[in-house]
């Protein structure tokens, strides 16, 4: 997913890399060029799984990291 600056829609990057870099260098906020459509049954069919694995899957939606990845970071 692609985000962009709040002050100019110019400045574009992958999210990974605007958490990286914190603000944009224009002094905007980064935020997604389209926010997903996150299908709550999928993201809780298993609530038992707890807090960090339904973390991982909303997330998965915004970086290019795979939800397995993103999980063994939690």
């Amino acid at each position: 997913m692609n985000v962009i600056s709040t002050r100019n829609s110019a400045l574009k990057m992958p999210a990974l890399q605007a958490v990286l870099e914190g603000i944009a260098e224009d002094g905007g906020l980064f935020v997604p060029t389209a926010f997903p459509r996150l299908d709550a049954e999928c993201l809780l069919r298993d609530s038992r799984t707890g807090y960090p694995d339904v973390a991982a899957r909303i997330l998965a939606h915004y970086f290019d990291v795979d939800h397995p990845t993103l999980h063994t970071l939690a």
